[in-house]
């Protein structure tokens, strides 16, 4: 129901029947979703949101017979800490934006300081993008202007955390510490991920003043040789450079531990490791060597296949050894106090001949991501998910508040979600598809399935 209409039938006192979509449109001024005004009027821990609801419906609206079945069901209170969680799931129920994504990924800059061989946008091995080989495309970056403005939108829409990543690295900005500190200024949650070479004193030092929560070091090597097998043009004097930054931020993390008399100081530090058939063979010393230098996790991944980069894919044999080595690190990983990360998993066993591992979710399920997460391109653009999916031109809208909430945007949600059920898919302006091959190497499958465990919890599976 338009929102206009909404407000013509309540000028006229009107009886107003609403749709499922339409349920919060009574409650919100001219239109603007405010979801801190629905956590105020719905949260409870005594009264379930369906009684609530209708105790505070204004006089002339009444639900559809489609809403009244969802509401019969939505029977048990649901507390504040859990409202923005509810409010993503009982949105993507109903095809609605009620509040704002979980999480938002910037990608901050376009060039990068390393080589990865697997890399979509630096790999030595993929022509790519014919823009990349020029300058002024290698230095262009988002500046902390354009993403003052995204903050406080996302601030408006309760976004709970920022990612900067992206196909460049984010650290080569060179607004980086005052992007970084300006996010958490505005008090979201940070994640950025980094391939470590510009993690010098003076950035550590930053990191850990203003609290950034996780922080990703991308690697993929482990000795001087597999380092330069996945970074052509490095040698073992950057090699060395590296782990010497991280013996830096080991230092200063532990120094701060002990000053501070806290068990855990931000941040969270994830080591990284793409699996290729020229490093597959060091997990175990990957490992070893994330203890050694005080990381908190090890993350491994596998490469996404391309034409140009299907022979750094793991062959079937490969893959076992792989799956063999993270099953003794797991064993190991408690007494070397640190945590393996279980995203590598249904990874390595939905592994499929043409290296791709999401075959299973892409043909089955429903795509819940455009609820939980959000991508604005360096282009200052709006991506669908991945980099390469232009779904909104920064031009047509006046800010992310504008986007997000826009018909636009609606239409790929709705394309993702029901392509396995009758949707039609939608192309994108950069001439891709929203859906296609490279969601069967999909990497935000794990945002899908903490948006599939919300809506099962929150008793709004049957009702899709």
């Amino acid at each position: 129901m338009a929102i206009q209409a909404v407000s013509k039938a309540k000028a006229n006192s009107a009886r107003v029947v609403l749709a499922p979509a339409d349920l919060f449109v009574p409650f919100f001024d001219k239109g603007r979703i405010d979801p801190r005004l629905l956590i105020s009027l719905f949260a409870s821990d005594k009264t379930d949101f369906c009684s609530l609801y209708l105790q505070k419906l204004p006089k002339g609206f009444v639900p559809s017979p489609k809403l009244t079945q969802i509401l019969k069901g939505l029977d048990k209170p649901i507390l504040s800490q859990d409202f923005p969680a509810f409010l993503r799931s009982l949105g993507a129920t109903v095809e609605s934006i009620f509040i704002g994504p979980k999480r938002v990924l910037l990608d901050i800059s376009y060039g990068c300081n390393l080589d990865c061989v697997y890399c979509r946008r630096h790999s030595p091995l993929n022509p790519g993008d014919p823009e990349k080989a020029k300058p002024e495309k290698q230095e262009s970056y988002m500046t902390l202007k354009h993403i003052t403005g995204i903050l406080k939108d996302a601030q408006d829409l309760m976004v709970e955390e920022f990612l900067l990543v992206g196909g460049g690295e984010p650290t080569i900005n060179p607004e980086f510490k005052e992007i970084i500190t300006a996010v958490k200024s505005y008090g979201f949650g940070l994640n950025f991920s980094t391939n470590g070479l510009a993690l010098k004193p003076d950035l550590i030092d930053v990191i850990l003043q203003i609290g950034v929560d996780n922080m990703t070091v991308s690697v993929s090597g482990v000795t001087p040789k597999s380092y330069k097998a996945t970074h052509p043009s490095k040698n073992k004097r950057i090699f060395d450079m590296l782990f010497r930054n991280f013996d830096y931020l080991n230092y200063r993390r532990r120094k701060l531990v002990l000053e501070s008399g806290q068990e855990f100081v931000k941040p969270f530090c994830i080591f990284l490791h793409v699996l290729t058939s020229d490093n597959y063979h060091e997990v175990i010393d990957m490992a070893l060597m994330g203890a050694e230098y005080g990381f908190d996790t090890i993350w491994f991944k596998l490469v996404h296949p391309s034409d140009w980069s299907k022979h750094l894919c793991l062959n079937q044999k490969q893959a076992e050894q792989v799956k063999s080595q993270i099953k003794a690190v797991k064993k190991l990983a408690p007494r070397l106090k640190i945590k393996i990360d279980d995203y590598m998993d249904q990874e390595i066993d939905h592994l499929s001949e043409d290296g791709t591992w999401s075959g299973y979710f892409h043909d089955k399920k429903r795509c819940f991501v455009g609820w939980n997460f959000a991508y604005i391109d360096l282009s200052k653009d709006y991506s669908f998910c991945c980099g390469d999916k232009i779904v909104g031109l920064n031009d047509s809208y006046q800010g992310f508040y504008d986007f997000w909430t826009s018909q636009e945007y609606k239409k790929a949600r709705h394309c993702a979600k029901n392509i396995n059920f009758g949707a039609t898919n939608i192309p994108t302006y950069n001439g891709g598809q929203i859906i296609d091959d490279f969601c069967k190497a999909c990497d935000n499958t794990n945002f899908n399935e903490e948006m599939e465990l919300d809506i099962s919890r929150f008793g709004l599976k049957d009702m899709i």
